[in-house]
């Protein structure tokens, strides 16, 4: 995710996941040290297909 948003710091984004991790609007799974799939998680009424990304 770092990759996908070069203008924002690390903590910008970390502080988003976390955000969005609490919220229950994101999913992570750890697939292997260091490394974590992010999903979409659905909410009621959402019309958007769930997605997957593994980041390491």
């Amino acid at each position: 995710m770092i990759f996908e948003c070069p203008e924002l710091t690390w903590d910008q984004v970390l502080r988003e996941v976390n955000r969005l991790k609490r919220e229950r609007r994101i999913g992570l799974t750890l697939k292997q040290p260091g490394c974590y799939s992010v999903s979409r998680i659905a909410q009621p009424g959402a019309s958007y297909k769930l997605s997957e990304r593994t980041v390491a």
